[in-house]
């Protein structure tokens, strides 16, 4: 079976269990009022049944297929090819509130169309479990020397999927970890020294700094709390 249609199957399974976090039914896993759900959608996409607080409550692909088979009948159909395609048309996601599109780049007058729609295709009904293999493989091969521009075109991923779905780690990122590490173990040892001063030693901004850290006062707060206080920084 074609795994791309995992996606289509979780989305129409959530559709029949009444899942929907605001129009529902009552034994749905989370609760949200419509400002709720349009704040979640705005930081985490509008496909909510892929939503990560939904994991739990899913069953396994196999047990969703039963579940609708019981409803519909088969899922499936063979054509005379033989390729097995999938019988459930993607519905269309009906939005709480209107989105932008761009319907014309290149207009008369050198500007883009926007437009506004509250309904958006399911879309292309990609597996996030075949997107997270190949990313891992990815990483694997980039661990054992394969540069990551040749990863990514290796494996069709793109690179902000590789930093999302596998343990990779930008080397620069490291680098300027490292640099962050020593700057904040030597305010620790003397809050007053100057800070230029060690970012010029570094080599590293202020911008870059004050983006990992939150800058020099955030810094020696928290190195003047214990670690297990309120403040924390985005290197840890």
């Amino acid at each position: 079976m074609n795994t791309g249609y995992y996606n289509l199957i979780r989305h129409e399974y959530f559709e029949e269990m009444g899942y929907h976090p605001v129009y529902g039914g009552w034994g749905k896993p989370v609760e949200m009022n419509e400002t709720q759900f349009i704040s979640y959608s705005r930081k985490h996409g509008n496909q909510w049944w892929n939503w990560d607080f939904f994991e739990p409550h899913t069953p396994t692909e196999e047990e969703m297929i039963d579940e609708l088979e019981f409803i519909h009948g088969s899922l499936f159909r063979r054509d005379r090819n033989g390729k097995v395609t999938l019988k459930i048309k993607p519905r269309t996601i009906h939005l709480l509130e209107p989105v932008e599109r761009v319907a014309k780049y290149n207009t008369k007058k050198g500007k883009r169309t926007i437009v506004y729609q509250t309904h958006l295709p399911i879309g292309n009904p990609i597996d996030r479990r075949v997107v997270r293999h190949k990313c891992m493989e990815a990483h694997k091969q980039i661990m054992n020397g394969m540069s990551v521009s040749v990863a990514l075109k290796t494996y069709h991923i793109k690179y902000n999927s590789l930093l999302k779905y596998s343990g990779y780690v930008p080397k620069r990122n490291v680098e300027i970890d490292h640099k962050v590490r020593g700057i904040m173990d030597e305010l620790k040892k003397d809050p007053d020294i100057s800070l230029s001063g060690l970012l010029r030693t570094e080599g590293m901004s202020s911008s870059t700094f004050w983006r990992k850290t939150g800058g020099k006062n955030k810094v020696l707060t928290y190195l003047s709390h214990d670690v297990t206080n309120e403040v924390s920084l985005s290197i840890e």
